[in-house]
Formats: structure tokens, C-alpha cells, sequence
């Protein structure tokens, strides 16, 4: 919890603490996702490599092992940042516009609550058409298949050819997007709000592990 922090209603000092988890949730994403590219590069050099029967297992039960190790970290990471969002926009909609509006807007989907908070907060619309909107949808569909999961089967040597092709494929390239959700959102509001809370910005450091800003 994060005591050093106060915040403001009606021009007043308020004499509460906010206990915010922002940071505790953006460096749990950016942990998993560090694993996950790490767990990935491994994956490729199994494949790359001369020595194809480590272990005693074979390369389909090495492979199965990397996958399972990849989606695990692959799942926390988008999680973690989609948590980070909406406690971010939570936070900047407590904050800046009292419980009221906050408990109106609770039940909205991260994007719904972004374009109402934004107008009413700035008096402006959040670009649309903005790198940092396309992302957040990107985000929440991501986070949407892990909540809303249904089962589906691993083709093997489908895996196999994707990890050797030399380009990234569509879904790490989602990934790489998605760890920047977070950043070009705020950065974003950052441009819009002319009363922006700069603490927001602030990066956060691999070795990140508690709430301070």
C-alpha cells in the first residue's frame, strides 16, 4: 500500500491513502513477459540445434515442455497487463473525479470506460484512431480468449515451422505490442490531460517488486 500518497476532491487534500497495485501488476507483466521471450529464444534453439534428443526425450516432448512453460508466462503476462490498465483507469477516474462517477462507471469494459472518463475528465475524445486505443483493444481481446478459453488442440509440427521462420509470427508480434499497452495508453492521456498525474509515467524497472512510484 502505497502511504505517502494523498489525492484531491473539490480542490480539498484529502486525508486518505489510495492503495494502489499499478505497479505491483505492470512489473508482474513485465517479469512474465521477459520469461516468456526468454522461454521462446530456448525454444528455437532446440530446434536450430545439431542435438535434437536431450534428456532421453524427444524433441516433440521437449517441445511440448517449452510450449507449456511459454503459454504459462504467455498468460500471466497479458493478465497482468490488462489488471495494470483498468487499475490505472480506475485510479485516474477515482482521483480525478470523485466515487460518484467512479461507482457509474465501474461495470464498463476497460475501453467503454476509457472514451467516458477521458470526455469527462478533458472535455476531449480519446483518438480512436491512436496507437495507444488500437492496442488496448488488442489488450482486452487477448485478455478475453484467456477468460472466456476454450480448448483447442497443438499441432506439433505447426509449432515446429512457425518457431524457424526468421520473421515474427502474428502472435509474437501481438505480444511485443501488448507489453506497450500500458505505456502509449498513459501517454497518450498524458497529451490530452493538461492535469496529468506524471507519476503514471514513470518506467518500471526489471527488478521492480513493490508499489512505489
Amino acid at each position: 500500500m502505497d502511504f505517502r500518497k494523498c489525492y484531491y476532491k473539490d480542490g480539498l487534500l484529502m486525508d486518505k491513502r489510495l492503495d494502489s497495485k499499478i505497479n505491483i501488476f505492470r512489473s508482474a507483466s513485465k517479469r512474465n513477459y521477459n520469461k516468456y521471450k526468454t522461454v521462446y529464444k530456448m525454444e528455437k534453439e532446440l530446434l536450430l540445434g545439431s542435438n535434437l534428443f536431450l534428456l532421453g526425450k524427444d524433441l516433440d516432448e521437449m517441445l511440448s515442455e517449452y510450449y507449456n512453460q511459454e503459454e504459462s508466462h504467455r498468460m500471466a503476462f497479458i493478465v497482468f497487463q490488462a489488471m495494470a490498465i483498468e487499475a490505472f483507469l480506475n485510479e485516474y477516474i477515482y482521483v480525478r473525479v470523485g466515487k460518484l462517477y467512479f461507482n457509474s462507471m465501474d461495470k464498463l469494459s476497460p475501453i467503454d470506460k476509457l472514451l467516458v472518463a477521458c470526455k469527462l475528465i478533458t472535455g476531449k475524445d480519446f483518438p480512436r484512431n491512436s496507437r495507444a486505443f488500437e492496442l488496448l483493444k488488442k489488450t482486452v481481446k487477448y485478455r478475453n480468449r484467456l477468460v472466456h478459453y476454450k480448448v483447442k488442440e497443438i499441432d506439433i509440427q505447426k509449432l515446429a515451422d512457425e518457431l524457424l521462420k526468421k520473421e515474427k509470427g502474428d502472435l509474437e508480434k501481438d505480444m511485443e505490442d501488448i507489453s506497450t499497452t500500458y505505456d502509449k495508453l498513459v501517454e497518450t492521456l498524458n497529451s490530452l490531460d493538461d492535469n496529468f498525474d506524471r507519476k503514471y509515467l514513470v518506467q518500471i524497472p526489471d527488478d521492480f517488486w513493490n508499489t512505489s512510484y
